[in-house]
């Protein structure tokens, strides 16, 4: 259903000459996304409003977004289970992982930090083939990412020393350590463009949790 409409937006722009014949995969995949995150965002923010941690759920979903944007991660091999994925991920540590470990959430957050704080600095991010990104777009990003994920996380760490953030800033940590997770999941089982320019068999579509 997803990829139906995001075939249809794209072959719309085609036939109205928005964007050229080239870029129809590009726009089918760019518009799957957007999709997909929108319905991942509404499950979010309704099983939060039924569980009464709206507030985590929202921070949990910001934070793996924005370290994907930068540094990419696994991708599923269908709208479906991507949306599966990403809603159980964030449920998982919401529910789960940061009630377990909040007892000692100095001690494991700090760790997060300067876990995530590592991976971004020396990790690429990954090239998954329907990015179609080049090795210069991927040191842009990867660029971009040292800008924004490193001071941000940084601050998320600061934050578990001052007791009304504390909580929020434990969720921040979680979510993108978990996101960094994902990256890692995808580098181990090759899930990118490899470096001598051929790529990996891709799979259908999907943004994968």
């Amino acid at each position: 259903m997803v990829h139906d409409m995001a075939i249809s937006v794209a072959s719309f722009f085609v036939r109205k000459q928005y964007i050229s014949d080239k870029l129809y995969d590009w726009c089918v995949y760019a518009v799957e996304r957007r999709i997909q995150k929108a319905l991942v965002f509404i499950a979010i923010l309704l099983i939060g409003a039924f569980t009464h941690t709206v507030g985590e759920s929202l921070i949990f979903y910001v934070g793996f977004i924005l370290f994907r944007k930068r540094m990419g991660g696994y991708h599923a091999s269908s709208p479906a289970k991507c949306f599966i994925i990403s809603v159980l991920l964030i449920q998982a540590g919401v529910k789960f992982l940061q009630p377990i470990l909040e007892p000692y959430a100095y001690i494991w957050g700090s760790c997060f930090g300067i876990v995530v704080i590592a991976v971004v600095l020396l990790v690429r991010p990954a090239n998954h083939p329907n990015m179609h990104m080049t090795p210069e777009e991927v040191q842009a990003n990867w660029a971009r990412a040292r800008v924004t994920l490193v001071p941000l996380t940084a601050l998320l760490t600061a934050g578990l020393f001052w007791a009304p953030s504390a909580h929020w800033a434990f969720s921040g940590l979680i979510s993108v350590t978990m996101a960094a997770f994902m990256l890692a999941f995808a580098k181990c089982i090759g899930q990118e463009v490899k470096e001598n320019g051929r790529q990996k068999d891709p799979e259908p579509d999907g943004q994968g949790g």
